[in-house]
């Protein structure tokens, strides 16, 4: 009877343990994941509030002018105001929609919408876009394509993908010259972006894919460090990967490889 007791007070004994363990667990990730929540709040306090200040402060000052009598509706003043205030627009859109992304993905409910298009003609056009920014910049945009590579993808995120990395380079490219390419290897479609600015660091080229990440250490602090978490959530869920290579040099290349065969994966 005293050895039955006795196993079963080891028994009980281990199953409060594992219990116990359990419950740390689950307190352990519910701490991550408010702090993450805590870190969202405070990026996207700071990173909205520039915006809105710009556009309060034109308004303001169209105020000013207006009580003054001041001539506000000349054609420059005009479109120098529409230019402001549209850069700042585009600006909180997209901060407002990097914030519902990051949700969207916290409860799995981030998805795509597949439809056939040309990979290459999508690349084109987002390229097309930023050529009279890299002529002001004095630098140097090339575009390498294939004459046309056709899959099933979410034409729309993929843009949003290219556009993020393309604009990554723009900020820490140093106004160097800037490669994107597009080519096709077996059943797989790639796309790389590569900068000629400062090299990443390798311990650091798994990190720069994490929520709130900035891409580099002494870099400008710019947006809410969600570019690449989200584009990485992108390119897993059409079943592919993005990657980075970078080394003193030869500034940082991003990698996307998009399987030309459809695969439904599940976020």
């Amino acid at each position: 009877m005293i050895q039955r007791n006795e196993t079963k007070n080891e028994n009980d004994w281990r199953e409060l343990t594992r219990h116990v363990a359990e419950l740390e667990q689950k307190q352990t990730k519910l701490n991550e994941e408010l702090l993450a929540k805590e870190s969202l709040l405070s990026i996207c306090s700071h990173e909205l509030k520039t915006p809105l200040t710009s556009i309060s402060l034109q308004t303001q000052m169209a105020r000013r002018s207006l009580k003054k009598g001041q001539d506000l509706f000349s054609r420059e003043k005009i479109e120098k105001l529409i230019q402001i205030t549209d850069s700042q627009d585009k600006k909180l859109l997209r901060l407002v929609e990097d914030m519902l992304d990051h949700s969207r993905i916290q409860v799995g409910k981030f998805t795509i919408t597949r439809e056939h298009f040309d990979l290459c003609e999508l690349v084109k056009e987002i390229v097309g876009r930023y050529e009279a920014q890299a002529t002001s910049m004095n630098g140097h945009l090339d575009l390498k394509t294939e004459k046309s590579i056709v899959g099933f993808w979410d034409r729309l995120r993929i843009e949003q993908v290219v556009t993020n990395l393309i604009n990554n380079a723009f900020k820490f490219g140093n106004g160097k010259p800037i490669r994107v390419e597009v080519a096709e290897h077996a059943d797989t479609a790639w796309i790389s972006v590569q900068d000629s600015g400062n090299a990443i660091p390798s311990e650091h080229h798994t990190k720069v894919f994490h929520q709130f990440e900035q891409l580099s250490e002494g870099a400008p602090k710019c947006g809410m460090g969600l570019g690449l978490f989200i584009s990485k959530a992108i390119i897993e869920l059409h079943g592919g990967s993005i990657g980075l290579e970078s080394s003193p040099g030869l500034g940082a290349r991003f990698t996307v490889k998009l399987p030309l065969s459809a695969k439904v994966i599940h976020c």
